[in-house]
């Protein structure tokens, strides 16, 4: 009988073990697919940068309009789909830590809002420049209600550039935003440096502060 039961202790071992193993597995190529993403994201805003800088340097800043334009708006939609990514690869990972690779996803984030904002005056002076701040780590349904509304404005509106950030994640660009506007609360959405909305918003309250233009 102790045999048989010392036996059958060591089956289950082996089969928790064989578990936790195809789990980590599995992991491993979902965090593999984001860590791939990010990436992807990082060259093409490296290359972003780069068109902004050689528009500058040659004083032709005009005529790379609409190669930068296309080439941050491309990367606008990439970062969207990247951060749906994350909070399905959330969904599916409890043993690996993705916090260092949502860190560098917010960098890109704020590094391709850098890109825009310094070439709208000679490249998209129409555009609005939205930052969204959000709860990330707690259950917030405004935070998740604000989110459908600016994912459905920026839909409609082509000029409408939205960026957003959790609150709740130690990052000092992050950190910066909410010193500089004053972010206390969350939801909270800033329109073009300048318009603070704290709490939430409807898409009606919020076309009230720019003119959106329609996407073809």
């Amino acid at each position: 009988m102790k045999t048989e039961y010392l036996l059958a202790i060591s089956i289950m071992a082996l089969f928790v073990s064989a578990s936790f193993f195809a789990m980590a597995q599995m992991e491993t190529a979902s965090v593999n697919r984001l860590r791939a993403s990010l990436e992807d994201a990082s060259i093409e805003a490296e290359s972003a940068r780069l068109t902004m800088l050689l528009a500058e340097s040659f004083g032709e800043g005009e005529k790379y309009c609409a190669a930068l334009n296309q080439r941050i708006s491309s990367q606008l939609s990439k970062n969207f789909a990247i951060l749906s990514q994350i909070e399905t690869t959330e969904r599916e990972v409890f043993l690996a830590d993705i916090v260092q690779l949502k860190k560098r996803y917010f960098l890109s984030n704020a590094q391709l809002y850098y890109y825009l904002k310094q070439s709208k005056d000679v490249c998209s002076p129409k555009d609005t420049l939205l930052l969204y701040f959000y709860i990330d780590e707690t259950p917030c349904p405004d935070c998740h209600v604000q989110g459908k509304i600016l994912d459905s404005l920026r839909m409609k509106c082509q000029n409408l550039k939205v960026f957003a950030f959790p609150v709740d994640i130690d990052l000092e660009t992050t950190n910066f935003f909410k010193s500089l506007f004053g972010i206390s609360e969350a939801p909270a959405v800033v329109l073009n440096d300048s318009t603070v909305l704290s709490g939430l918003y409807s898409e009606a309250q919020i076309l009230q502060y720019f003119e959106c233009q329609p996407a073809g």
